[in-house]
């Protein structure tokens, strides 16, 4: 199934951009697991340290008592019951406590240990999470072990909570940026799409056969893309070359043939046959007369030339030549064209002929003692109606193919090769312009044949 290469290229790089910001994520909220537990060592590094400063020891009552300052005391208060703290002497009874609660069993590090760096804890008791640490010191030549613990799930132990939310709370930092993102990625990625759409339509208007596409214009990726269609668009051309010259070649070499036949059918005794004769060769010099057309305007390339041409003069002529045979066929010209010129921009000899092949094939379909109408409009069009069977809906785009014949053509054997509507689409063609055909009024057929007016101003001056 195609895909978008713009919408294809946008997801798979928000794919990779989320991938990388959760990936980013992750590393900050590891981050900050360890510089939030760096910090809570440091504060009860602190803690251990002031309350070993504080440690006196009485002779008189051969007791440990200790003097902290208020606000310490306070966050050691037992009734707080988020902070506590225990001494220990050498052999890890606790000389000083804050609360009976504080486990006895918590790692000990004796100040002979070889160990000389505090030792960190973290153990369940009475309904608490005590994370604590255990430092070695010593005061007045005593050994002693100062522990301090916080109860990790006390409401105001919020260190925890600042990590559980982190993730979310970067979320609503990530999400307008990744938004942001995204339309950073759908435009960059529009702007370097934009070489393919304006190739595809260069394509699309290509319509004369030395046209290619740009290829020093293109970027260096869709370059050999564009080099090869050109190249196969150089083929093709080529083939259509040397069938183009076959026919033309052809079509010539029959010529001298067919006018010492025409000729000799003038000779022949019988007036009959010699008349049948002559009328077949006449239709087979109409369609050597077409094939010759067809070879020389399949090698035009007419552009705009802001030549006036008026299709009123086109449109008089061909009636006129064509008259002698509408009315040894019984047939009616009929003309109707506006007191001005019609002036169109194009190339007289072409347009003429287009004119002239919608008549004939007007004059082919009409019946005897019928009427052929011819109207000329502005501000560039042609009318040629008749009122013959017409053209049915499912043929009307078949009947302007190169040698196409409806079964009823073929049925009754009338003379042509299909080539006069194939000419007149090619002259429409090269003009810029169309032609089509619908229902006469009444019945038959009526073709339509639009061209690009000329502009005002070269109107006027024309």
């Amino acid at each position: 199934m195609p895909r978008s290469l713009t919408r294809t290229g946008v997801v798979i790089l928000l794919a990779a951009t989320l991938v990388a910001a959760a990936a980013s994520v992750g590393l900050l909220l590891s981050r900050n697991t360890v510089v939030i537990a760096d910090k809570e060592l440091e504060v009860l590094a602190a803690n251990a340290h002031t309350l070993a400063s504080g440690l006196r020891y009485s002779d008189d009552t051969g007791e440990w008592h200790l003097d902290l300052p208020q606000v310490l005391a306070s966050r050691f208060d037992p009734a707080y019951g988020r902070a506590f703290y225990a001494v220990r002497d050498g052999s890890g009874r606790a000389v000083l406590s804050s609360m009976d609660q504080m486990p006895g069993d918590v790692p000990i590090v004796l100040p002979n240990s070889t160990f000389e760096e505090p030792a960190t804890f973290r153990l369940r008791r009475g309904g608490m999470v005590l994370r604590g640490l255990s430092i070695p010191v010593e005061i007045a030549g005593t050994p002693l072990i100062v522990q301090v613990a916080d109860n990790v799930i006390h409401p105001d132990v919020v260190t925890d909570d600042l990590s559980a939310d982190f993730l979310a709370r970067v979320s609503w930092v990530i999400l307008p940026v990744f938004v942001a993102l995204a339309a950073v990625c759908f435009g960059t990625l529009h702007l370097c799409m934009r070489p393919i759409h304006l190739l595809s339509r260069r394509a699309a208007a290509l319509s004369g056969a030395n046209e290619r596409l740009p290829e020093d214009e293109t970027p260096d990726e869709i370059r050999p893309l564009v080099r090869a269609m050109n190249a196969a668009l150089d083929r093709a051309e080529r083939a259509f070359d040397a069938q183009r010259h076959f026919t033309a070649e052809a079509a010539h070499q029959m010529r001298t043939p067919l006018a010492v036949l025409k000729a000799h059918a003038e000779l022949i005794q019988d007036r009959r046959t010699g008349a049948l004769l002559d009328h077949d060769v006449t239709a087979l010099e109409r369609i050597v007369d077409q094939l010759l057309i067809l070879a020389e305007i399949d090698t035009a390339e007419i552009a705009p030339s802001g030549t006036p041409v008026d299709l009123r003069a086109l449109a008089e002529a061909a009636v006129e030549f064509l008259d002698p045979l509408a009315a040894r066929q019984g047939v009616e010209l009929v003309l109707d064209t506006p007191a001005e010129p019609v002036l169109v921009d194009g190339h007289e000899e072409p347009l003429y002929q287009a004119i002239l092949n919608l008549l004939h094939n007007a004059l082919g379909h009409s019946p005897a003692a019928g009427k052929v109408r011819v109207g000329v409009l502005a501000p560039g069009m042609v009318e040629v109606a008749d009122q013959g069977p017409g053209v049915p809906l499912q043929q009307r785009e078949l009947v302007f193919r190169r040698f196409w014949r409806s079964q009823g053509e073929r049925a009754t054997r009338r003379r042509g090769a299909g080539l006069g509507l194939a000419i007149v689409q090619r002259v429409a063609d090269l003009h810029r312009g169309s032609i089509e055909v619908e229902d006469a009024p009444g019945g038959g057929a009526l073709f339509r044949l639009r061209l690009p007016a000329l502009a005002a101003a070269e109107s006027a001056a024309a």
